[in-house]
């Protein structure tokens, strides 16, 4: 039996998401997972394709790392660490990310 048809023996709607999460909430994980760190990051200086990257990115991470301790979004961070240096965030800071 393929997937399709176990979801429909079960009356499970295929065409929903297991995992919704808006990008107004992802910028606020990204916002207490920088506080986390005790670091303060501005994210507005990134552009829209920095942003959108960085959506991306969280996206993946999401699936590959456990939500404790924003580990998805220290993830997030450490891949995208070439746009958080573009924008003012130091080596030292960026150690910071480490996961706690």
């Amino acid at each position: 039996m393929n997937t399709e048809d176990l979801l429909k023996t079960k009356n499970i709607d295929s065409t929903q998401s297991v995992i919704q999460l808006s990008k107004t909430e992802a910028l606020q994980n990204f916002n207490e997972a920088m506080q986390n760190c005790n670091l303060k990051f501005d994210f507005s200086k990134l552009s829209k394709k920095e942003l959108e990257t960085l959506f991306k990115i969280y996206g993946e991470t999401i699936i590959l790392y456990h939500p404790e301790a924003y580990h998805q979004e220290l993830a997030a961070f450490f891949e995208a660490k070439d746009i958080f240096k573009k924008h003012g965030l130091s080596e030292e800071e960026i150690s910071l990310f480490d996961f706690a």
